[in-house]
């Protein structure tokens, strides 16, 4: 081999490797990303099945717990046990109705969902992690309708965030992305409140949050 065809040989090699690195770094950086997204932005949905999954286990318990006391004589607890029994089925019914909707929204992805705890406590005690940066996005289809948030401190109840934009979400196409500037960290509570075709009025749910 001559000394030309040595040479090319070697920038040509160079460039490959280059190139190799170029890409890594375009996909770390994409990588990088989607881990700063995800530990952000929620869907509003998911949040929604998030505090319903939380509820329904407080619930199921509170369930076997009166069925144990009306099995040993205690038929005062028989109303009781029929209003927990219907609160279970509203809940399922919002549960079933939030994942036929997300199944239909035709979107490339979504973010990542929050897991609900093993055992959520009677005050619904699970915070939904979160690293809001100053601002707490969440996400909403535009066939959602109107909904308000706010985030309230867990000690004192004063409102903490406020609404600084809404606009579509450069990181999950064809969703709203919903931004509210927040000054605080620790423990809140962010209060959601939206249209229910499903009970044709309006709901409100509450999810605790750790802002860090």
């Amino acid at each position: 081999m001559n000394f030309l065809s040595m040479l090319l040989l070697i920038l040509f090699v160079g460039a490959c490797e280059q190139d190799h690195v170029n890409d890594l770094n375009d996909l770390d950086q994409k990588f990088a990303k989607s881990r700063v997204v995800s530990e952000t932005t929620y869907l509003e949905l998911h949040l929604h099945q998030y505090f319903l999954e939380n509820e329904l286990t407080l619930l199921n318990e509170e369930r076997s717990r009166l069925i144990a006391e009306i099995e040993s004589g205690n038929d005062e607890k028989i109303p009781e046990l029929e209003e927990v029994q219907q609160q279970i089925n509203t809940y399922k019914g919002y549960h079933e109705y939030n994942e036929e909707f997300i199944a239909r929204i035709d979107i490339p992805r979504l973010p990542p969902k929050p897991n609900p705890c093993d055992r959520p406590g009677e005050d619904n005690n699970c915070p939904v992690p979160a690293v809001f940066e100053d601002v707490f996005k969440i996400l909403l289809h535009n066939e959602q309708g109107d909904v308000s948030m706010t985030l309230t401190d867990n000690n004192n109840g004063k409102i903490i965030s406020e609404l600084v934009g809404l606009e579509y979400s450069p990181d999950y196409e064809g969703l709203l992305s919903y931004q509210m500037a927040v000054d605080h960290v620790g423990d809140a509570v962010l209060h959601i409140t939206k249209y229910s075709e499903l009970m044709d009025a309006e709901i409100t749910y509450a999810v605790n949050v750790k802002i860090e």
